[in-house]
């Protein structure tokens, strides 16, 4: 099962619980437990959302989900786009793409 979506919708439309910067500092280590638990907190200033701490799982899944997205976005545009047209070697555009990650690269 994909988690994606259901953190997708926790993060933008039930976010649980937000506190100030102040909150913050006064109760970090009760704010790490609920993330560690699977909660997300907002982190407000003046009252404005400044950041969003959420566990190195949801985090995972939200980066995954980009990079997938990124690499199904640049197939079709490797198999759709006119790039000789434009003077780019479309040979030199598939070997880029299928040259393996350096060392460290997700």
């Amino acid at each position: 099962m994909d988690p994606l979506p259901s953190l997708v919708y926790t993060l933008a439309y039930a976010m649980r619980r937000s506190v100030s910067t102040r909150e913050l500092r006064e109760s970090l280590a009760e704010i790490v437990s609920e993330v560690e638990a699977g909660g997300e907190i907002e982190i407000t200033r003046h009252g404005k959302p400044v950041a969003v701490v959420i566990s190195p799982v949801a985090l995972r899944a939200l980066r995954d989900k980009q990079a997938s997205g990124f690499a199904a976005a640049y197939d079709r545009f490797l198999r759709t786009a006119d790039v000789a047209r434009h003077g780019v070697d479309r040979e030199l555009l598939l070997a880029t793409r299928e040259r393996p990650a350096s060392p460290g690269a997700r």
